[in-house]
């Protein structure tokens, strides 16, 4: 079989076929282009048209022992070819390794100001039983899921106190359920608990996804990192200099972090997911300076290993993603999964983006992968 990035258009369709894709998601994919009018008014306030990205597909991931073709929505080019090539690289030393939590995400209720923040303590801790019910009110089909209200948790602090609120969201994002399970319990709080003097300031979801996280690890072969001018094992040092580096200096690290973006929030864009959510979760991340995103590192024989802890709070149902064509038709490439499983995929393709884009870094340089594309693209606008 040619390899996805000699096909023509109508060859790729074709294959999709072969892959068992749905007809209806074939010719949705092929020819509908644009969405209704009436579907751009529900969907954007003041809506005059749309913005058309294209859609493609990424091959060679292989993550826990499954072979995926992933859909990325990007304007970017290159962003799809590196993500292969680096998916690529790792897959023939054996592919991804994924470990997932998806726990809870948080809530929160922030007073401006408590009188008696013991004695409010107390009537907090007495009123739980309500509150949960309450919650449980709120979306009785996510409670029935498992998702919902599990841990309420007040903090003092000098400043301001504010009440935890743990949320699982097992297979969305969990913006909506969150917001609204918060709200709903502030208002309780201040008609039930607050005295005259005593002030919320806010009720809302943190987009902190420390309990939505991808652990990733694997490794590269260094004869499946050479040129023609470098060794493997040379090109091996050097992408772990490089990762060092971005450890130390933050104008590095800010690269870094953009570089594994272009692929994650290629994926969140096809599948509707958030791309705001998850870059805001990926920052408080990136900030620490103890950060893991990812880290490469020499092993002991002849690899180049990789460690990742990435946050990932995106979801398979729950807001546009039941509503986008696209959306669905994505989903239905990577084989209709669940949350976990897209968490993992879209870590991955971060990872297999930076894999591609540093050692690019170190050896030609990135201008050499990403021109050609560029230059191809101008060559359409004579």
């Amino acid at each position: 079989m040619k390899k996805i990035y000699k096909m023509a258009i109508e060859e790729r369709i074709s294959f999709l076929k072969q892959m068992g894709l749905p007809e209806k998601a074939l010719e949705n994919i092929k020819y509908k282009t644009a969405l209704s009018n009436d579907q751009i008014d529900h969907f954007i306030e003041n809506g005059i048209g749309q913005i058309e990205i294209p859609l493609g597909l990424a091959t060679d991931f292989l993550i826990n022992g499954r072979e995926y073709l992933v859909p990325m929505a990007t304007e970017e080019p290159s962003v799809v070819a590196a993500a292969s090539n680096g998916a690529m690289r790792i897959k023939k030393s054996g592919g991804f390794i994924s470990n997932i939590e998806n726990e809870y995400m948080i809530g929160q209720i922030i007073f401006d100001k408590l009188q008696n923040p013991d004695l409010f303590a107390k009537k907090l801790d007495s009123s739980k039983k309500i509150l949960f019910e309450l919650a449980e009110k709120v979306n009785p089909r996510a409670v029935k899921r498992g998702d919902g209200l599990k841990k309420i948790i007040f903090h003092q602090n000098t400043k301001n106190d504010w009440i935890e609120l743990r949320i699982a969201s097992q297979q969305s994002m969990g913006a909506n359920l969150i917001d609204s399970i918060a709200e709903k319990i502030k208002n309780w709080i201040e008609n039930n608990l607050l005295t005259k003097n005593d002030d919320v300031l806010a009720a809302i979801l943190s987009n902190s996804s420390k309990k939505k996280i991808v652990h990733l690890s694997g490794k590269v072969s260094f004869d499946d990192l050479k040129t023609r001018q470098m060794t493997g094992e040379k090109v091996a040092e050097k992408i772990a200099a490089l990762s060092g580096f971005a450890k130390i200096n933050n104008e590095r690290r800010a690269t870094d972090f953009k570089g594994m973006l272009n692929g994650i929030e290629a994926v969140c864009l096809a599948t509707a997911n958030d791309t705001r959510a998850v870059t805001a979760s990926l920052l408080e991340s990136y900030q620490k300076p103890d950060s893991k995103l990812v880290e490469w590192f020499l092993g002991t024989d002849n690899f180049l290993r990789f460690k990742a802890d990435i946050p990932m709070p995106v979801g398979v149902i729950g807001g546009a993603i039941n509503y986008l064509p696209y959306s669905k038709y994505s989903l239905e490439l990577l084989g209709k999964p669940k949350a976990e499983e897209l968490m993992s995929i879209t870590a991955c393709v971060g990872v297999a983006n930076n894999l591609a884009a540093t050692r690019a870094l170190v050896t030609e340089g990135i201008q050499a992968g990403h021109m050609p594309l560029q230059n191809k693209r101008k060559e359409m606008q004579k």
